[in-house]
C-alpha cells in the first residue's frame, strides 16, 4: 500500500512529503491547507487523473509527484506547454527486482509472461509465442539508460496495481455515486480482462487494432499514394500507423432505488444527510469485508452532518476496512475522530504565507502516547495547541485558568493554549522528548516555585525554553500581597454565604507574610489554621480559585501579569512552517 508521497509544485503543495500509516491516516488542518490537494495528488497516480494548468503551484516550474507503493515507486512529471500540461508517467522498480526477473525469465510459467510484459510496459502485437515475450522482456530490462539510483524506470501508463475508491463528503450522501464508486468500479476496471473466445477483451481489441494497422498500411502502400507524397516530401519513405488502446473505465450510468416492501420507490432525497451517510457506512462495511482484493480508500470529510455516535460508527467502518487488508486515508475536521485514533496516525496540515507544512508520524511508541494521555493531552491539543503552559502545582493550575479568562474574556483553550500540571509527569524524559518534537521552544512557558521539586527542576533543565517564570519567594501563594490574599478569601466566603472564622483577619494574614520563617515554610501551611472557624475548607485549590476569581490586573505580581500577556500575544500569531520544533541532543537520546 502507499507508504509515502512526495509532491512538488502541485496545487497547495510547493514541496511536501507525507508518510502514511499502513491502516489508517487521518489528515487534519484548517481549510485551504492542502488536505484535499493531497487526495487529488494521490488520484493523479491511482486513477490516472489528468493534470491541468490550474494544478500548477508555479506555472514556470514542473509538477512532480512520486508515490512509494509497496516496493515500487509510481511517478508523474508535468510541464506547462501552451497552457496545457505535457505529462510523463513512470514506474520505478528496484534494480535488484529487475535483475531477478531477467535471471528467472525461463522459469516463469508461460501464462504469467503477458502480465509481466504488461507490467514492464512491453508492447505485444497480436498473440506472440512465449519465447518472443521472453525475448522482449529481457530486451526491455537490458536498457542501461533505464537504471538510476538503484531503480529501473518504466515509462508507462499502466493501471495502478491496487483498486482505489475516492469519496468526498457530498458523494457520501449520494447513493448513486457511492454505489458506482465502491461497488461498480471494480467491474469497470476488470471488464477489459473478461475473456472472449480465449482472449481477454483488452487483447481482442488490441488484436483488432494491430490488424487494422497492418491492413491500412498495406492499403496505403499499394494505392500509389506514396509516390505522390515522395514527389514533394522526398525524405518520407512510408507511412506507419500506431493505434494505442487506452483502457479507460467504461461509461455506465448507474442509478440506485430504495424500494419499500410493496415495490414503491422512496427517493433518497427524502432522508436527512446524516441518515443517508449511515446507510453508506453500512454498505461500506459490507464492501470491505466481502471484497477479496486489497484497496485504498480515500475519504474527504465523510463525517460532515454526522452525530458523534455516527462518527464512531464511521470509525468502526474504517477499522473493518483496514482489518480486511485495505488502507484508509481520510480528511476530517472532527475533534472526536482526531482524538479517537492513535496520535501516530494523524497528519496536521498548516499553511503560512502560502507554504504548506505537515506535522506528524512521530509518536510511533506507545509509551509516548500513554504519557500524553495521562496528562490529559489529547491529539487535538498536540497538533492544534499554539502554546503549552506548564505549571508545577494545583494553585497555579486553578488560578491561571480563571485569571486568563478575567484578563482576556476567553478560556485558555479558546486561544489554543494547553495547561499541563507537571505533577502528573511520571516519565520526564518521554514527556520532554514528545514536547520537543511537537512544540517550538518559544511556545513553551513554565511556571514554577522557587522550591521546585527535584523532578520539576530536572524537567525545566531539559526543556529548551528560556521562558521560565519563578513565582513567589518560595511558592506561588506568597507572590501575592497579604492584602490581596485576605480580600480574595473574604470575597470567596461571602459569595458562598458562609460565616468567616474569627481568626481570619488582615493582621493575622499579614503577620504570616512578614515572618520569613513562615514564608520559607510555605504560607499555605500557616494560612490554613487561620481559617479554622470557617466551614469552607482552605487549601491550595480553593485559594487558587479565590485568587483567580478576585484578582484584577493590578492585583497580580508583575511577572505573572507579563506571563499572561505574553502567552495571549503569542497565541494570536501564526507560525511559519520553517520554525521547527526543538530537537533532542545526542546526550538526551543516549539517556532515552
Amino acid at each position: 500500500m502507499i507508504k509515502e508521497i512526495t509532491i512538488q509544485n502541485f496545487r497547495k503543495h510547493k514541496s511536501s512529503v507525507i508518510k502514511f500509516d499502513e491502516r489508517l491516516t487521518v489528515l487534519v488542518g484548517e481549510n485551504d491547507t492542502g488536505k484535499s490537494s493531497l487526495i487529488s495528488a494521490i488520484q493523479v497516480i491511482t486513477n490516472n487523473n489528468n493534470i491541468t494548468k490550474d494544478d500548477f503551484y508555479d506555472v514556470s516550474k514542473p509538477i512532480e509527484i512520486l508515490m512509494a507503493v509497496d516496493d515500487d515507486l509510481y511517478g508523474v512529471e508535468a510541464i506547462l506547454q501552451d497552457s496545457k500540461a505535457a505529462t510523463r508517467r513512470f514506474t520505478k522498480i528496484s534494480a535488484r527486482r529487475a535483475h531477478q526477473i531477467k535471471t528467472d525469465i525461463f522459469s516463469i510459467p508461460d501464462d504469467e509472461l503477458r502480465g509481466i510484459a504488461k507490467f514492464l510496459g512491453v508492447k505485444l502485437a497480436g498473440t506472440p509465442k512465449p519465447a518472443t515475450i521472453r525475448d522482449k522482456i529481457v530486451e526491455t530490462l537490458s536498457v542501461k539508460e533505464s537504471y538510476s539510483k538503484g531503480y529501473f524506470t518504466i515509462d508507462t501508463n499502466r493501471d495502478f496495481p491496487h483498486l482505489s475508491y475516492a469519496l468526498s463528503g457530498v458523494e457520501f450522501e449520494n447513493l448513486d455515486k457511492f454505489i458506482s464508486e465502491t461497488f461498480f468500479k471494480t467491474k469497470q476496471k476488470s471488464i477489459w480482462d473478461s475473456e472472449v473466445n480465449g482472449l481477454t477483451l483488452s487483447d481482442f481489441i488490441q488484436g483488432e487494432l494491430d490488424k487494422f494497422k497492418v491492413d491500412t498500411e498495406a492499403e496505403i502502400q499499394a494505392s500509389g499514394i506514396m509516390d505522390i507524397i515522395k514527389s514533394y516530401m522526398s525524405v518520407v519513405d512510408r507511412i506507419e500507423i500506431q493505434p494505442e488502446f487506452d483502457r479507460r473505465d467504461i461509461s455506465v450510468n448507474l442509478s440506485v432505488k430504495l424500494l419499500t416492501s410493496s415495490g414503491e420507490n422512496r427517493s433518497a432525497s427524502g432522508f436527512g444527510d446524516g441518515t443517508k451517510r449511515r446507510l453508506t457506512i453500512a454498505l461500506l462495511q459490507h464492501k470491505a469485508s466481502s471484497s477479496p482484493e486489497r484497496a485504498i480508500y480515500l475519504f474527504d470529510e465523510p463525517d460532515t452532518h454526522l452525530h458523534v455516535r455516527a462518527q464512531n460508527d464511521l470509525l468502526d467502518a474504517f477499522d473493518s476496512i483496514a482489518d480486511a487488508g485495505n488502507q484508509v486515508i481520510v480528511t476530517t475536521h472532527s475533534p472526536f475522530i482526531m482524538n479517537a485514533v492513535d496520535a501516530k496516525q494523524v497528519r496536521m496540515f498548516n499553511k503560512h504565507k502560502d507554504i504548506v507544512s505537515i506535522k506528524g508520524n512521530i509518536l510511533s511508541e506507545q509509551s509516548k502516547t500513554d504519557t500524553l494521555k495521562n496528562l490529559g493531552i489529547e491529539n487535538i491539543h498536540l497538533f492544534f495547541s499554539r502554546n503549552f503552559l506548564i505549571v508545577e502545582g494545583a494553585t497555579e493550575e486553578v488560578f491561571l485558568k480563571i485569571a486568563y479568562k478575567r484578563m482576556f474574556g476567553r478560556e485558555l483553550s479558546r486561544d489554543f493554549i494547553k495547561l499541563v500540571n507537571m505533577q502528573g509527569v511520571n516519565n520526564i524524559i518521554e514527556f520532554q522528548k514528545t514536547l520537543n518534537e511537537f512544540v517550538r521552544k518559544q511556545d513553551m512557558f513554565v511556571v514554577a516555585d522557587r522550591d521546585a521539586k527535584e523532578s520539576t527542576r530536572e524537567l525545566i533543565e531539559r526543556l529548551p525554553t528560556e521562558q521560565i517564570y519563578y513565582i513567589g519567594t518560595k511558592e506561588f501563594e506568597d507572590s501575592f500581597t497579604p492584602q490581596v490574599v485576605y480580600d480574595a478569601w473574604v470575597d470567596q466566603i461571602s459569595k458562598n454565604g458562609i460565616d468567616l472564622g474569627p481568626n481570619w483577619t488582615y493582621e493575622n494574614v499579614d503577620a504570616v507574610y512578614r515572618d520569613p520563617l513562615k514564608v520559607m515554610g510555605g504560607v499555605i501551611n500557616h494560612l490554613i489554621p487561620l481559617n479554622s472557624g470557617c466551614s469552607y475548607a482552605l487549601d491550595k485549590l480553593t485559594l487558587g480559585l479565590a485568587l483567580g476569581t478576585y484578582c484584577e490586573v493590578h492585583h497580580l505580581p508583575p511577572n505573572l501579569s507579563d506571563l499572561l500577556v505574553s502567552i495571549n500575544k503569542l497565541a494570536k500569531e501564526t507560525h511559519p512552517p520553517e520554525d521547527e520544533p526543538a530537537t533532542l541532543s545526542a546526550e538526551d537520546l543516549e539517556l532515552i
